[in-house]
């Protein structure tokens, strides 16, 4: 057994949860050091499972991992424990997949005006001359 095959039976062998997940080692730490540094191991699993029944990519972090008091419905006391929660880039993949993510296309600028800036600084009050565009459009005509 070679040295490359001793190393990924030990990692299976010390993370079988992970390795039946697919995860390698090197994802496996950067998830652990990088995307979620100070997470449990079973909240990063929890975190992979979520990402894996919705077809995301774990090491996009598209859900963060928050500490909640949860009531537990058999003792019915509150435990605190991880919860996955989406973020900005999950609500972000939802809106490009279903073609309605507003703000990504490229600007459409009207006609180039001239125009005076007024400069409120301390040191010098006088009027700056610049060309801007008069307006800028969405593709979808909202200004």
């Amino acid at each position: 057994m070679t040295n490359q095959s001793t190393a990924i039976s030990n990692f299976e062998s010390q993370f079988p949860a992970v390795a039946q997940r697919g995860i390698d080692e090197a994802t496996w730490h950067a998830l652990q050091d990088s995307v979620y540094p100070g997470a449990k191991s079973d909240s990063i699993l929890m975190a992979i499972d979520y990402c894996k029944a919705r077809g995301l990519d774990i090491l996009l972090k598209p859900v963060h991992l928050v500490g909640m008091s949860v009531k537990n419905a058999q003792t019915n006391k509150n435990d605190w424990r991880d919860v996955v929660m989406p973020g900005i880039g999950l609500y972000r993949i939802q809106a490009d997949r279903s073609g309605t993510y507003a703000g990504s296309d490229e600007p459409e600028f009207g006609p180039t005006i001239q125009d005076q800036l007024p400069n409120e600084t301390a040191i010098a009050k006088r009027q700056f001359k610049t060309k801007l565009p008069k307006v800028c459009f969405r593709k979808d005509g909202y200004l």
